[in-house]
């Protein structure tokens, strides 16, 4: 039983030694602090090509469009959001819309279910696993989610991004 101590503590105490020793040498991974990022979204690259706005102000500006369409207190900010919500809805500029890979994801998941729902009694005589109107309830609300997402995701948006245009309006007027 000693043996299985001494193995449990040689592992417990070699491997992050063996870790350490491994990657002392190894460079560090991104680039240094200040330099421009490597990934953006097409806001976010709108936004630092523009106005030259950092990680926070460019989720700020983000956020005032996108999310939750508010005023922004900083006029950059206000000129920021108004600008990229008239590139938006001039159709200059398309964001990214996760909606849209969701509703077809839905569908496709209302598709397998209702599928399955139709084969599982052909395939299995007995009632075992989730029963018949469970899984054609569950296709059946995928096959009309996913449809009806991909229509009301784009409409909600587009209302978020008209509001912001409004509320950050007297920026623009302002400059």
């Amino acid at each position: 039983m000693l043996w299985a101590w001494g193995l449990i503590t040689a592992i417990a105490v070699g491997l992050p030694v063996a870790a350490w020793w491994l990657s002392r040498n190894l460079k560090p991974r991104g680039p240094p602090f200040g330099s421009r990022p490597r990934r953006f979204d097409r806001v976010g690259r709108w936004l630092f090509d523009h106005y030259h706005l950092g990680v926070l102000d460019r989720q700020k500006v983000a956020q005032a469009v996108f999310v939750t369409p508010t005023a922004l207190s900083d006029p950059t900010l206000r000129n920021a959001a108004h600008e990229l919500a008239a590139e938006v809805l001039s159709g200059k500029l398309k964001p990214y819309a996760p909606q849209q890979a969701w509703a077809g994801t839905m569908f496709g998941l209302g598709l397998a279910y209702t599928t399955l729902a139709m084969v599982e009694p052909f395939v299995t005589r007995a009632a075992g696993g989730l029963p018949f109107w469970c899984l054609m309830a569950y296709g059946l609300l995928f096959v009309v989610g996913g449809p009806v997402l991909a229509v009301w995701a784009p409409r909600r948006a587009l209302r978020r991004v008209k509001r912001a245009l409004r509320l950050n309006e007297d920026a623009a007027h302002r400059t």
